[in-house]
């Protein structure tokens, strides 16, 4: 049985705020979790199931959000994330990410679990290539 079921894919697709959708999703288990060194905790992005006019999409097309998401609410963030490392010449220049912001990364740089039934990603802080307020702005839609 897969730990992500296609119900609760669908039910987070239905909701209108994708934020609200990841946080009741994962729940207290966000608690029970720590995030180490310079790692973030990142909700996967699920599109909505349905367009902005109100088709329903197919449940295939929600279901690639698991497979092609390279976007994810920070959930939490390891101590070291985004603090500058002249060790290793590492230097933010005072940019940064804050839980509840939403992450784009590529997805093969993240490190899929599951956390109570809902998809969430490790990336390491050098993988966050961009900060978007809008998740569905980088969507294949022509309009928004």
């Amino acid at each position: 049985m897969p730990a992500i079921t296609p119900a609760k894919i669908m039910q987070m697709s239905r909701e209108i705020d994708p934020k609200k959708a990841i946080l009741d999703g994962v729940g207290t288990a966000l608690d029970r979790i720590q995030v180490f060194g310079s790692q973030l905790l990142v909700g996967t992005f699920i599109e909505s199931e349905r367009t902005a006019g109100g088709i329903i999409k197919p449940n295939k097309t929600v279901d690639e959000s698991l497979w092609l998401g390279c976007m994810g609410l920070v959930l939490k963030k390891g101590p070291r994330a985004f603090v500058d490392e002249p060790e290793v010449n590492v230097f933010w220049h005072g940019q940064d990410i804050e839980v509840g912001d939403w992450a784009v990364f590529r997805f093969s740089s993240a490190w899929e679990l599951h956390l109570n039934g809902v998809s969430v990603r490790l990336v390491d802080d050098r993988d966050v290539k961009a900060v978007i307020d809008n998740p569905e702005l980088l969507l294949n839609k022509t309009s928004y």
